[in-house]
């Protein structure tokens, strides 16, 4: 397979993601909060935010599910796959959590040095290239039987 980095350096960048995500979250509830309660009022103001925080949410469960799913019995187009969908998630929690941090008036520097980080370059570069994305769908093509199978069971 391709020259892709390896599923622990990968995972890790998850994980700071991940930490990231907390981070957002916790002030976006502080945010909402009035006198230790959740405020309506306070959360109606934050929809976009709430709702980009849902999504970065979601994008990262799913990457980090792949990730973990995979093992050395894992197809070489099991493999593909889930490296096309981690990268392409890279880059739309980034941009997600970007606009987060931005509005809540957050420190982005360690949001940024994780996507410039070499191995996400490298994962992005390697996994949404042509000709990765034509040989995994060349492996597709012959194994038809990977359409929408997803393991959601640990």
């Amino acid at each position: 397979m391709a020259d892709l980095p390896n599923a622990n350096n990968t995972a890790t960048l998850l994980k700071t993601l991940r930490s990231i995500l907390a981070v957002a979250t916790a002030a976006l509830a502080q945010r909402c909060t009035e006198n230790g309660k959740l405020s309506s009022a306070k959360l109606d103001t934050q929809q976009v935010s709430s709702f980009e925080l849902a999504w970065a949410n979601a994008e990262l469960l799913a990457a980090e599910r792949a990730v973990a799913v995979l093992s050395e019995q894992s197809s070489e187009l099991e493999q593909r796959l889930a490296m096309v969908f981690v990268a392409e998630a890279l880059t739309l929690i980034r941009d997600r959590l970007e606009s987060i941090l931005l509005d809540l008036n957050l420190a982005d520097d360690t949001l940024s040095a994780v996507h410039s980080d070499a191995n996400n370059r490298k994962l992005r570069r390697v996994a949404l290239s042509d000709s990765f994305l034509v040989e995994t769908a060349q492996l597709l093509a012959r194994d038809p039987s990977q359409i929408a199978r997803i393991s959601l069971n640990e």
